[in-house]
């Protein structure tokens, strides 16, 4: 007789049960199941060192600047901070604040962040207006990617023109790579 962890006595299984194929099936099953937790736990720490662990970043988290003081730091420290058009590629070519550039949501890789970016001590994105929806996703997007001090100008292009602050309406190429600024 042999006892099972509850104390319950049971026949003692002979050799031929201990060779029969279903016997060794239960055995290898019994002992996958009590590495379970285990491998569970290592797959969700695998994750998680994998990326799969991101910033919470909602609409109330998104950091807003105005018009007038994304005017003020263009003039005091014009290459400290990188300007976002979010806008339509159409939009971008006709006319953008100085110095913006045109970046895609699509374009933003979460997993590898453009060292290039991450040198502005500020992002700051702009849509049409405040009701870009764009805009906020491009931001969120980049908060999510780990750039630091990412900002929304909420009221948009359509306030930057309404107060009178200049605009580039140089001439843009559109080829391989992106858009590029005529010289």
């Amino acid at each position: 007789m042999v006892t099972d962890r509850l104390g319950h006595s049971k026949p003692s299984p002979t050799q031929t049960d201990r060779q029969h194929p279903l016997f060794a099936e239960l055995r290898s099953s019994i002992q996958m199941m009590r590495r379970l937790p285990l491998l569970v736990g290592l797959v969700l720490v695998a994750g998680l060192a994998a990326g799969g662990c991101t910033k919470n970043v909602s609409d109330k988290t998104v950091s807003r600047i105005t018009v007038d003081d994304v005017a003020r730091r263009i003039e005091r420290e014009p290459d400290a901070h990188m300007i976002v058009d979010a806008r339509p590629q159409t939009a971008y070519t006709q006319s953008r604040l100085p110095g913006a550039r045109r970046i895609d949501f699509a374009d933003i890789d979460t997993r590898n962040p453009d060292p290039g970016l991450k040198r502005y001590r500020s992002i700051i994105v702009y849509g049409q207006n405040p009701g870009t929806g764009s805009a906020m996703a491009l931001t969120k997007r980049l908060m999510t990617t780990g750039y630091s001090d990412v900002r929304l100008m909420e009221e948009g292009y359509d306030r930057w023109v309404a107060k009178g602050y200049r605009v580039d309406t140089s001439k843009v190429q559109i080829g391989v790579g992106g858009i590029k600024a005529d010289n």
